[in-house]
């Protein structure tokens, strides 16, 4: 039999508890929030402190959060357990044991409070050391780079693109170079994020990527970029037909052979423009989600372990369901060890390099 509450009295001892307790959550969030302020300067100190020893950042934070939200949550319940022995007092067992059920209640509710606090703790202290990552190395793990910039089309004409293709490949002198080489294209139908394009015939690099970026909406500097970090083709001098073939990276994951309906520059190109539009608009199937905390790798190896990033806008979030690793801090020392991957790194370095700041 469901109990029910039989007086306004008894109604009256369960919004004097909430109202009580939601008072406490106000004042902790304010004292929480000043110790914040007051301690701001302190946070990159504390995460250069957990690297010197070797440590972990992100593990000291999660252990000093959860002490916090420990405390907070006892403080709380000991808060309920006062009120309670105040009001029970000469009340027949019944009544008791009805007002009993209905603080655990509350308790029950407090407890999911408390957890979103020491969430929101953990959210905070963990862009903190990813800006801090980004000040000391240039690159930060939450935010690799701006949504405005990767969806920027407009940063480049394909003139432009063609001028740079000529100045950074320029020691290339085989018949075969990026800033020359033809390529041949095909229709590719529209879909979410791209308009149709239809087939020029033969067309430059420039003209691919432009079109790409122009069909889809991305930057182009994007593109120049990826194909630099995939094959090194901006700037290889005696570039080959496997690295055309595998431009991008596209559907070459890391346990299996190339998907071959990829294969080719033009289907490297259009096809990651494509994949990253695809992607956007169906992140929730994928393991990487904006505004929350994700678990990266650092290499395809388990072995290799992980480490929790606060992933803060939708370019991230596509960056790395592309390339689902990022770096250790050996490879942010530009030193590597066999853990060590460079893909999302090498992306920030040279966008940096070949186009000013990501953020």
């Amino acid at each position: 039999m469901e109990y029910e509450f039989d007086d306004d009295q008894e109604s009256d001892i369960l919004a004097d508890a909430l109202t009580s307790l939601g008072n406490d959550i106000e004042n902790v969030g304010k004292a929480s929030a000043q110790s914040d302020t007051n301690t701001g300067s302190g946070k990159k100190s504390d995460a250069a402190g957990d690297k010197s020893v070797g440590g972990s950042p992100h593990e000291s934070d999660s252990q000093d959060t959860k002490s916090e939200g420990d405390s907070f949550d006892a403080s709380l319940v000991n808060k309920t357990f006062s009120h309670l022995r105040q009001r029970v007092s000469g009340l027949s067992t019944a009544k008791i044991l009805r007002r009993v059920a209905a603080i655990v209640a509350v308790i029950a509710t407090l407890g999911g409070v408390g957890w979103l606090i020491s969430y929101e703790v953990t959210i905070h202290r963990l862009i903190a050391t990813q800006q801090a990552t980004y000040q000391e190395y240039g690159f930060n793990p939450g935010r690799i780079i701006t949504d405005a910039k990767f969806f920027d089309s407009m940063t480049m004409t394909e003139p432009q693109i063609q001028s740079f293709l000529n100045e950074k490949g320029a020691s290339c002198t085989q018949q075969a170079c990026l800033r020359s080489e033809t390529f041949d294209t095909h229709d590719w139908p529209a879909s979410e994020g791209c308009t149709r394009y239809v087939s020029r015939g033969k067309q430059t690099a420039a003209q691919i990527v432009f079109a790409a970026s122009e069909a889809c909406g991305i930057n182009p500097q994007v593109f120049l970029v990826m194909l630099q970090k995939e094959q090194g083709l901006v700037t290889a001098t005696q570039p080959g037909e496997a690295a055309y073939s595998i431009a991008m990276g596209l559907s070459c994951p890391d346990n299996a052979a190339c998907d071959r309906r990829y294969s080719g520059f033009f289907n490297q190109v259009f096809g990651a423009a494509k994949r990253f539009q695809y992607y956007k608009h169906h992140l929730s199937r994928y393991p990487y989600q904006v505004n929350h905390i994700n678990s990266v790798r650092y290499n395809p190896s388990e072995a290799c372990g992980a480490k929790d990033i606060y992933i803060q806008n939708t370019a991230t979030a596509l960056l790395y369901t592309y390339t689902p690793y990022q770096p250790d801090e050996s490879a942010l020392k530009s030193i590597g060890n066999s853990c060590s991957s460079w893909g999302n790194l090498n992306f920030a370095r040279l966008y940096r390099q070949w186009f000013g700041d990501t953020q």
